[in-house]
């Protein structure tokens, strides 16, 4: 894997005074917004509720971030590339496709759910208009392109429907937590997501892929 990128990445604001200072002021906020926002509904998390946790002054949220959608994408932002990961496992496990994105989809995420990250990430998609033009900016420009490689004229699709399962996946498991589905052990489930996901591609992408077994 290359460097780490942020899918709700922004354009970091100018900011003056000493350097040490600022980072850890910018570091403060960004943790306590984080801790706020797993603990909220995206609409209850204010920035004044968020500075009060920071022990900071309100306007200094506006002077580093900008806005709440700005200071949101960088405090939830995922640790990896979907789109270098897919890409990846497009190219190299052609024969376990479906094996490899049932465990992409289980074990990308279990951190990002025992942290609260997806709850808070599902609340700023549904509510936040934002959120959502930014998501499906990222999704056309770096997921589709990284399937298309893949597949063909159908990526948008693919993506869209393989999205959409693993969505819902994620959705019930981790966020609702749904029964049996969250108590399930990632293996049994991957077993079970294997031969759906990969027919899913297959028949949509019209390529016949090999699956163990």
């Amino acid at each position: 894997m290359s460097e780490k990128k942020f899918i709700f990445a922004t354009t970091p604001c100018p900011k003056r005074g000493p350097r040490a200072e600022r980072g850890q002021v910018r570091q403060k906020i960004l943790e306590a917004a984080h801790d706020i926002f797993v603990r909220s509904h995206y609409q209850d998390a204010t920035l004044r509720k968020i500075a009060r946790h920071a022990g900071v002054d309100p306007a200094l949220i506006n002077y580093y971030f900008g806005s709440k959608q700005r200071l949101f994408r960088e405090a939830m932002s995922l640790p990896e590339d979907p789109a270098e990961i897919i890409h990846h496992l497009l190219t190299s496990h052609t024969q376990d496709l479906g094996r490899e994105l049932s465990k992409l989809a289980l074990g990308s995420w279990e951190q990002a759910a025992t942290a609260g990250t997806l709850s808070a990430l599902f609340s700023a998609l549904v509510t936040d208009e934002e959120t959502q033009r930014i998501f499906r900016n990222y999704f056309a420009s770096d997921i589709v392109p990284a399937v298309a490689d893949f597949t063909g004229p159908d990526a948008a699709l693919i993506a869209q429907l393989v999205g959409a399962y693993g969505a819902g996946l994620i959705l019930l498991r981790y966020v609702v937590r749904m029964q049996p589905l969250a108590s399930m052990k990632r293996s049994e489930l991957v077993n079970i997501l294997e031969p759906i996901l990969h027919a899913l591609v297959a028949s949509t992408a019209g390529t016949t892929l090999r699956r163990r077994g």
